[in-house]
């Protein structure tokens, strides 16, 4: 076949739900940058807990003497908060507005961190960090679906995994604070509680009628004049009319309730096979063992090494995890396929975590260890940590994307509570070297998974992403 033959180019194009090419002005796809970028900015504060976290409960161990059993509750409180805040913040952002969804979370990451810093019991603490997650798993949805609404085609994954650029620099941040903190009086109250102040900022911010609301959500609810403007900014003409057109095709297109999502009628079967792909990207990322070195690579290493050591090992491992992810974006992620970089990661994952077991096996040094470490991170960092939000928030149609993220990310949190909650318990029981062999073989399974479930969404029109799937039983992947 002549592969410039533009009759078979447009055959493909419909065939894996592509849209034509089109061409954004320097001035809109700046306009893009810098509102994906400012709602970016509650993703410091999601990623600054996790960081912080981590070094925080080696000193709040010492300080509050609580047991492996508290500690692990405390800290599973937050993927706990996750779990129940996702499909409530992609409810809330179907029926009130994403713009509304972003001031509520952003709020609560403002008085969670707060609450956990000045309580002086420990369930206090833990009923506050709850909280947190809340705000956190509320925030996946929302900023996720709000950049990938508002992102012209050819930058959507940039811009969407903008968000885990800047959750890892809440991380490097966090990782820091613990490290320039560490000693000083109530040392760990001010860690967390300096977590509050990038949310603050946003809760102010996000009132600001400057701030538009989804052009998705404003169609979905008939205000088609409204979402045309807001289209303009962000999206060249030739794309805001192509989207005008596939929505007045399919004018009485109402948000879908959770039983058309879990039990879709014949004509949208598709739609189970995107809801299977978004939870199998969405648990990988909290099964690989991502949420386990965030939370406890301090604790791990201090209890072969010294605490100064743990928390250079740490820091140091925040600065490869947030290089990887810039790299990622700059250079990546809008190249080469999502697929190709998902699989790709989790194969590094997996070698990496065995490289750990061995390396706690055979009692290697500190160095040696952290090493694997930082590379997990560099795996991690490629594409089960980015592309978690990327995949899940472009892979729905409109209509089922609040609720499919909500519960894609509710499976998430609920595997991430659980993971969070036993791994100190079972290290405790088997040790570190046999804990981090079956976090490799668990990411050889999702290895499999991937290659039979997960569909290439990259450049694909949010508006005909189901063309994918309609064709997945008898194409295969791609």
């Amino acid at each position: 076949m002549n592969e410039e033959d533009p009759l078979s180019e447009r055959a493909s194009e419909a065939r894996y739900g592509a849209t034509p090419r089109f061409e954004d002005s320097s001035a809109q796809q700046c306009h893009a940058l810098i509102f994906a970028s400012f709602l970016c900015i509650a993703c410091i504060a999601e990623g600054y807990d996790y960081g912080v976290t981590n070094g925080a409960i080696v000193r709040m161990k010492e300080d509050l003497k609580c047991s492996t059993l508290e500690l692990s509750i405390f800290v599973t409180a937050l993927p706990l908060g996750v779990m129940m805040g996702a499909p409530l913040g992609g409810v809330f952002a179907d029926y009130f507005g994403r713009k509304f969804g972003l001031t509520i979370q952003c709020c609560l990451l403002t008085v969670g961190p707060i609450c956990t810093a000045l309580a002086p019991e420990l369930w206090m603490m833990t009923v506050a960090r709850l909280v947190t997650g809340f705000g956190i798993g509320m925030g996946f949805v929302v900023i996720s679906m709000y950049i990938s609404e508002t992102s012209p085609r050819n930058m959507r994954g940039r811009l969407t995994a903008l968000e885990e650029v800047w959750i890892n620099v809440g991380v490097l941040s966090g990782f820091l604070a613990t490290y320039l903190l560490f000693g000083i009086k109530h040392d760990w109250r001010w860690m967390i509680g300096l977590g509050s102040v990038p949310s603050l900022i946003m809760v102010v911010a996000s009132m600001l009628p400057q701030v538009p609301e989804s052009p998705r959500w404003l169609y979905m609810h008939d205000r088609i004049d409204e979402a045309r403007k807001v289209l303009e900014v962000f999206l060249s003409p030739e794309e805001v009319q192509h989207i005008i057109m596939d929505y007045e095709s399919s004018k009485k297109q109402k948000f879908a309730t959770w039983n058309e999502l879990l039990f879709p009628p014949p004509q949208k079967a598709y739609v189970r096979q995107m809801l299977i792909a978004s939870i199998v990207v969405a648990t990988s990322n909290a099964l690989c063992g991502g949420l386990i070195l965030g939370y406890y690579s301090s604790t791990i290493l201090s209890e072969e090494y010294t605490e100064r050591i743990a928390y250079i090992a740490t820091l140091i491992m925040g600065v490869v995890k947030t290089f990887v992810v810039i790299v990622l974006v700059l250079f990546l992620i809008d190249k080469v396929g999502r697929r190709t970089l998902i699989i790709l990661s989790t194969v590094i994952t997996m070698l990496s975590c065995f490289y750990i077991a061995c390396g706690f096996w055979f009692s290697w040094g500190w160095l040696e260890v952290a090493i694997g470490f930082w590379l997990f991170h560099v795996g991690f960092s490629l594409g089960q940590g980015p592309l978690a939000w990327v995949y899940c928030s472009e892979v729905f149609e409109t209509e089922f994307r609040a609720k499919g993220m909500g519960l894609s990310m509710f499976i998430r949190g609920l595997c991430g509570t659980c993971s969070v909650l036993a791994f100190p318990l079972v290290a405790e029981i088997i040790g570190n070297a046999q804990s981090f062999f079956w976090l490799a073989v668990i990411n050889a399974v999702f290895v499999v998974g991937f290659w039979f479930v997960v569909f290439e969404t990259s450049a694909k029109s949010l508006e005909r992403m189901h063309k994918i799937f309609e064709g997945s039983g008898d194409s295969g992947p791609h």
